[in-house]
């Protein structure tokens, strides 16, 4: 009956019914990388690999074609991004390691970072700030371990405007940014 009828239609396109059901890596091509990636039963399924023209790759994990959970961005400048997926969007606590020793925490929401974020340098100092719809905004603040501390405010991700460099020994120094550029130095 209809079975016979849809096994004979699977077997004309060349599949069988395993075929179908066991699990098949296949390479997905889309504008700017690749995508290693395994079907089971015709859903993606386990960990992926996304590689991107721009020489970074992702490790991702799919559950029933969403990319859910743990992942790894590693950078073609050797920096990596651990972070989570939650329904196909990056959610929730991030950090990126440099190969420098430094490193930076924030949070996604919907694919872009918001609320505080601190990076942490590898001289053991750290700056403060917070990112309103993926981008640097207001206040911040770099503090060094002999006591310094430097205050100011980005706009769009660029330092701008008045500053204050707050030396331990309590002495006090201003300055100006434009356009991310600290002035008169």
């Amino acid at each position: 009956g209809i079975f016979a009828i849809g096994s004979l239609v699977v077997l004309l396109l060349g599949m069988s019914l395993m075929d179908f059901m066991e699990p098949k890596k296949k390479t997905e091509h889309f504008d700017n990388g690749s995508m290693e990636v395994t079907y089971i039963k015709g859903v993606k399924q386990g960990e992926a690999t996304i590689s991107y023209s721009s020489g970074d790759r992702e490790i991702v994990t799919f559950q029933g074609d969403v990319i859910q959970g743990d992942a790894t961005y590693y950078f073609k400048d050797e920096t990596r991004m651990d972070l989570t997926y939650v329904n196909g969007k990056r959610q929730g606590k991030a950090a990126l390691f440099f190969s420098n020793g430094d490193r930076e925490e924030f949070t996604f929401v919907d694919n872009q970072k918001q609320g505080e974020g601190i990076y942490y340098f590898s001289d053991r100092a750290h700056e403060k700030y917070t990112y309103v719809d993926g981008k640097r905004q207001g206040k911040a603040t770099i503090s060094d371990i002999n006591g310094d501390r430097m205050e100011f405010t980005y706009v769009d991700s660029k330092r701008e405007g008045k500053g204050l460099y707050f030396f331990a020994s309590g002495d006090r120094e201003e300055f100006t940014y434009i356009a991310g550029m600290r002035q008169g130095e």
